[in-house]
Formats: C-alpha cells, structure tokens, sequence
C-alpha cells in the first residue's frame, strides 16, 4: 500500500510537470498568436469574438454536465460506462448546435451587432463537430499519463495557432480568429482518435447513473460560468464590444499564471485526490501540500505579471492596447485570490461534494452581478475591474474556510505552506515594478525591459526563497519537494553528487 501511494505521488508530480509544460507551449503559441493578430486585429474584433463565445459559452452550460470527470473518479468503469458518456456528449452537442443555430440572428438584435449572426452560425457547427471526440482520451487523465494529453493539446494549438495567422494575414479581419477556434475543435477531434485506442459505440446504457453524479456539476458550471462571464455581457450591454475588448484581455493577462501554470496543476490534483480518498491522513496531508505547490509557482508569475504590465503590454499587444495596463494592475488582485483558490474544487470533488461547490460558486454570482453593475454605472471600465477584484477577495475568503472544515485542516496551515511564497513574491514585485519604471522613464525598448524585469524577478524571487528555506533550517514542504524532485533529474553525474553531498549532512 506504501509502494502505491508512492508511486501515486511520483506519478502527480510528473504529471504536473508534463501538464504544465503542455500549458507553456500552449501558451508559447498563444502569446506569438496575440502578438501577431494583436497588431493586424483591432479591439472591436475581439470584442465581437468575446461576446460570440461567451454566448455560445452560455448555451453549452445547457448540457455542462462534466462527464469526463464523473469517469475519472469511477473506480472501474467499462466499455459501456464510456460508451453511454460518449453517447450523452453527442446529444448534447447536436442539441447546442442547433440552439446556436437558430438564436444567432435573435442575439445579433439584443447586441445590435449583425456580424454575431454569421459567427455564431459557424461556431455551432464547430461545436457539432467537437462532440464527437472519443471518449479514450479521458483515460490520460484518469491513469495520469499526461505526456499523452501533451501531444493532443499541443498539436491541436499549434494547427489552431497556424491557421489564425495565416487567415489574419490575409483577411485582416475577425475571421482569423473564428478560424482558429474552429480549426482546432477539428484538430481536437482527429487527435482523439489518432492517440486513443478506444472505438466509442453508442450506448445508453448507464445514463442514470452518469446524470445521478453530473447533476451538481451541471449547476455548479452555471454558475461559474456566470461569475466569469457575466462581466462580458454587463459590458457588452452597458459600454459596447470596445470595453469588453480592453476588459477581456487585461483578465486574461492579469490571469494567466491561474490559467496557464494552476489550471494545469488541477487537472492532476483531481486524479490524484481520487486515488487518495479512502485514506484520510494521507489526503489531508496532500491538500496542504496542493496549496504549496500552487503557491510555489502561481504566486511569482501572478505578481510578476502585475509588476510588468507595462512593458509586457507595449512588447504583446502594442500601444493600442494602452488602456490595459491599470486594468491589469488593479486586476492583480483577482490573479492572486484566484490561485488561492484553484485547490479546493479538486478536492471537493473528490471527496464528493460538488453540491457545496456550487453552493460556493452561486454565492459569488450572488455577490458579483450587482456589484458589477454598480461600478460599471459609476465608474466605467475602472470600476468593472474593482468590483471583479473586491468580490473575489470575499468568495477566497468564505471558500477557504468552508473547504478547510470539510477537509478537517486549519486554515493556518495553508499558511504554513505558502507564507515563504508569498514574502518572496511580494519582494519580487516590489522590486520589478520599481525597475520597470525605472527602465520606463528611461525610455528603455519596452522589450528588454521586459526581458531585464522577468530575469531579474526569477533571481530575487528564487534568492528570497530559497534565504527564507534555508535559514528555517530547510523543513519539509513545497520547496524541499521541487528542490528533490528535479536534483533527481539532473546528470547522473551532478545528481549523483547533489545527493551525496545531501547523505553526508
């Protein structure tokens, strides 16, 4: 039993490295996409995409029922458990196409807006495409061998990635980025296919069963895709597909440490959680150490994003895109809460209890709907960003506790874990943001001021770090764990010594 859990931990820690490493080229693509469409695009053309997604984001939580992660957490599903899951993704995606279909020119009215109609008439066709995806690739999840889900994800960004340049180049218009999107739901699909075994057959077979568990997680993705994007249809409705524009990609920006490096991270905490759920101690023991983890990586990145928003906005995006480097700012905030909170979905999931997490994200909605609308009023796109930020401060705080109860730790464990974290990426984005104004009022090249600010914030944040690690006298946690982790994976020859040098003390 000691071997399995062992081998369990080893198995969540190159997972993550392989997940996260998936997210980096995914990203990788995405930041030389938006680099590229950025500056042959104009802020209109991703407004109008946002609102189109985001609509048709709000459609397919008509069948958000999550069955993939119903098949992750079965302890032995078969053939006919994925066949009735693959059967259900089907008809719910036939039952969203055609829903997008046919309210496109009625959403092209409400947003007075006519180009939605043709828009979203190609994103359900893309959508009746993608629900046809085999139902194999789950098990890259489920037996934790996400170097599979690499080549799937990757592949699928670099054709998406390729074909929106290109169209862009050509065309100069928001159809590169419609392209892109639809070109990698067919990518995603053909790749399914391609790395997995598995022949899906229609099946109905275990419909109860799936629904009984997906229910929950139905409503708790109404409801989080509420919190998200409710702000995109307040804007879009009060200030117009600009201002959605500049607060669509500020989010995305100021969140992209949750989104590129934690996000990852929950895909394996998941599988993982499960594994655990029969062992108590064990599980307790591996939440807190889920929140150092997160810490470890998510904290620096969110802060350095803060710090350097202005060069990295002038380097990215160019100086159209001006406006957003306040937004980023105040934004910060809501990067930060965010990773505080990207551990407590897994692991209620996995003991079970999704109905508390909907309950939890309900609340948030309840808080950030008019809290939105308020700001919005008074304060325009300045104060859509405060009340996105303020609103996420409250719902970190209220979930922390509750999940702490239900897990049956202190919260001053949490702590525990991530104070060292938090201290050297508060160091880090002092001094950051103090070079970068510094290099700015100096006229530097907004690209190597970026270039001097990431280099400069990785050597003081690991140099604080690692002070604070080794004057505590090096106890166990997050940072003891990524220091073992990849001190194994050096050269045998300076691994070799590395260990020996540590047997002697």
């Amino acid at each position: 039993m000691a071997a399995a859990r062992a081998s369990i931990g080893q198995r969540m820690a190159t997972g993550v490295v392989w997940v996260v490493g998936s997210r980096l080229l995914v990203r990788l693509l995405g930041v030389i996409s938006t680099l590229i469409l950025a500056r042959l695009l104009q802020p209109s053309d991703y407004g109008l995409i946002a609102l189109a997604t985001a609509f048709a984001a709000a459609v397919e939580l008509l069948g958000a029922f999550n069955f993939d992660v119903w098949l992750v957490r079965h302890r032995s599903p078969s053939a006919a458990h994925y066949d009735t899951v693959w059967t259900l993704s089907l008809l719910r995606g036939v039952v969203i196409a055609v829903i997008l279909f046919v309210a496109a020119e009625g959403v092209a009215v409400v947003f007075s807006e006519p180009r939605l109609t043709d828009v979203l008439r190609v994103l359900a066709l893309g959508t009746l495409a993608a629900s046809i995806t085999n139902v194999g690739i789950t098990d890259f999840q489920r037996d934790l061998r996400f170097d599979r889900e690499f080549a799937y994800l990757g592949l699928a960004k670099f054709g998406s990635f390729l074909v929106a340049v290109l169209i862009a180049v050509w065309l100069r218009t928001y159809w590169a980025l419609l392209a892109g999107i639809v070109a990698g739901q067919l990518l995603r699909v053909y790749l399914s296919f391609r790395l997995s075994p598995y022949r899906p057959r229609w099946s109905l077979l275990h419909w109860r069963e799936v629904f009984g568990f997906s229910k929950w997680l139905l409503a708790g993705n109404v409801f989080g895709f509420a919190y998200l994007q409710s702000g995109t249809f307040i804007l879009g409705r009060l200030s117009g597909a600009d201002a959605v524009g500049f607060y669509m990609v500020a989010r995305e920006i100021s969140d992209l440490a949750s989104s590129e490096i934690i996000a990852p991270i929950r895909r394996v905490l998941l599988p993982g959680y499960a594994n655990l759920h029969n062992d108590t101690t064990l599980l307790q023991r591996s939440f807190i150490d889920g929140f150092g983890l997160i810490g470890l990586f998510g904290l620096p990145c969110a802060a350095g994003i803060v710090a350097s928003a202005e060069p990295l906005v002038a380097t990215l995006l160019g100086p159209q895109w001006g406006p957003t480097v306040d937004l980023i700012r105040v934004l910060g905030v809501y990067a930060l809460t965010s990773i505080a909170m990207a551990n407590q979905g897994p692991i209620l999931l996995a003991m079970g209890h999704s109905r508390l997490l909907t309950l939890l994200m309900a609340l948030g909605v309840l808080l950030l709907v008019p809290s939105f609308i308020a700001a919005v009023l008074i304060d325009g796109l300045a104060g859509a960003v405060i009340a996105t930020s303020a609103v996420n401060v409250v719902l970190f705080a209220v979930s922390l506790g509750v999940t702490a109860r239900v897990v049956g730790v202190a919260p001053v464990e949490v702590f525990r874990v991530t104070w060292r974290a938090i201290f050297a990426a508060g160091v880090m984005g002092v001094s950051v943001w103090t070079l970068a104004d510094y290099l700015g009022a100096g006229h530097a090249a907004p690209v190597l001021n970026l270039l001097v600010c990431v280099i400069s914030g990785a050597i003081v944040y690991l140099a604080v770090l690692a002070g604070l690690w080794i004057a505590g006298g090096r106890t166990a946690g997050p940072e003891q764990a990524a220091y073992a982790y990849f001190v194994q994976r050096l050269p045998r020859g300076a691994g070799g010594l590395s260990a020996t040098k540590e047997a002697r003390k």
